[in-house]
């Protein structure tokens, strides 16, 4: 059950029906602005497309499943997914999802000084 739920979490997103409210209300990027696009381009097997649309895409991509996965699986192991701090591969799921995303904001931030392509378009 908690895996389908996490399926209909992601189908906005997947289907394309939900928009950055960053995006929309201020007309600048968030740092995952591209996000979407580039797991697109990566679906589509264009690596190249991907990593200039976002070049941690693939990371977050790979991370966010370990995490997904580490959260059934101590729903599956310990009964509740409150519980995801007392399992030691969900710790660590969650700590690389934490360095992840340190890595999205400090490449939000250099993207804004222009490198990397520059800020995404919105």
């Amino acid at each position: 059950m908690l895996a389908g739920l996490w399926c209909l979490a992601v189908m906005p997103t997947v289907l394309g029906w939900q928009r950055c409210a960053l995006a929309v209300l201020f007309r600048i990027p968030c740092p995952g602005c591209g996000m979407t696009r580039a797991i697109e381009l990566l679906a589509l097997g264009r690596f190249g497309a991907s990593i200039r649309m976002h070049p941690l895409a693939l990371p977050v991509l790979v991370v966010g499943a370990v995490f997904v996965s580490s959260t059934v699986w101590t729903t599956f192991r310990l009964g509740s997914p409150l519980r995801l701090l007392e399992s030691r591969y969900a710790r660590a799921a969650l700590a690389c999802l934490v360095v992840v995303y340190a890595a999205l904001f400090a490449l939000w931030a250099v993207r804004w000084l222009g490198y990397w392509g520059g800020p995404v378009p919105v």
